[in-house]
C-alpha cells in the first residue's frame, strides 16, 4: 500500500484527485492539507510515500518545507503554472501535472510512482544490517527478518531460515534502522516484516494477533489495528 498526502488549497482539485484514486486499491489517501503549514506538519510527523503537491498555496513555502525536512518520499507537483517546472525537478519530483490534466495523464503519473516505489522496495530487500553476537558478527539481509520482539531488555530477531539472533539495542533503534515501508510496529514489544504476514485473527478473549509465515503469532495492540488495515486488506 502506497500512502498518499493530497495538498491543495482548492477543494474541487482535492475532490477530483480523490475521484481519480477511487479505484486504485494499491494507494491509500492518508491525509489532506490545504496550506503550506499543514503540509509541513504532516510530512514532519507522518509516514507519507508520495505527496501530490500544489505549488501555490497559502502559508509556508512547499519548497522550503521539502528542503528543511529532507523529505525522502516521492513528490508529484500539480499546478496551473508551467513556470515552476524547472524548480520542481530540482527537488527530484516524480512528475509534474499541469492543471487541468486528463485521466490518461494521471494514469501515466501513477505508473511512474509505482515504478519508483518498486525500485525503492527492491533496494530495501537487498540491504543488510550488522548484528554483533556474543561470539561473532552476523550480516543479515533485511528481507530475511520475519520479526523482532523485546523482552527483558533483549531484542530477539527471528529470520526466515528459523535462525534466532539477539541484540541489546532497543526496538526503537531497529525501527529507525529498518525501512518504514517494509516493517510495522504491532505494539511496544514487536516489529514485524509486512511481507511475512499470513493472516490476521482475533481470539475468543478479544486479543488481536497476526500469524507470520514461520507459523508464529505476534500480538497486535488494539490501537494499531486501524493502521495495519490501512496498509493491508484483511
Amino acid at each position: 500500500m502506497i500512502n498518499v498526502l493530497i495538498a491543495d488549497d482548492e477543494r474541487l482539485s482535492r475532490v477530483r484527485l480523490k475521484e481519480l484514486f477511487q479505484n486504485r486499491k494499491d494507494f491509500f489517501i492518508q491525509y489532506e492539507a490545504v496550506n503550506g503549514d499543514e503540509v509541513y506538519t504532516v510530512l514532519a510527523h507522518k509516514k507519507i510515500d508520495v505527496v501530490f503537491l500544489d505549488i501555490n498555496m497559502p502559508g509556508k513555502s512547499v519548497f522550503e518545507s521539502l528542503r528543511e525536512l529532507k523529505f525522502e518520499g516521492m513528490i508529484v507537483f500539480q499546478t496551473a503554472y508551467s513556470e515552476f517546472a524547472v524548480k520542481a525537478f530540482d527537488v527530484d519530483a516524480v512528475d509534474y501535472l499541469l492543471k487541468p490534466y486528463s485521466k490518461d495523464r494521471f494514469s501515466i503519473c501513477i505508473e511512474k510512482i509505482i515504478s519508483k516505489f518498486n525500485e525503492k522496495q527492491n533496494k530495501n530487500n537487498n540491504a543488510v544490517i550488522v548484528l554483533k553476537q556474543q561470539d561473532n558478527t552476523k550480516i543479515v539481509r533485511i528481507s530475511d527478518i520475519v520479526y523482532l520482539t523485546m523482552g527483558n531488555s533483549i531484542i530477539t530477531i527471528k529470520l526466515k531460515d528459523k535462525t534466532t539472533l539477539f541484540s541489546d539495542k532497543t526496538l526503537t533503534y531497529f525501527e529507525s534502522l529498518l525501512p518504514e515501508c517494509a516493517f510495522f510496529r504491532t505494539s511496544r514489544n514487536a516489529l514485524i516484516n509486512i511481507k511475512c504476514i499470513v493472516s490476521f485473527h482475533k481470539n475468543c478473549s478479544g486479543v488481536n494477533y497476526i500469524e507470520m509465515n514461520n507459523g508464529e503469532r505476534i500480538e497486535l495492540s488494539r490501537r494499531r489495528v486501524k493502521d495495519l488495515k490501512s496498509l493491508i486488506d484483511f
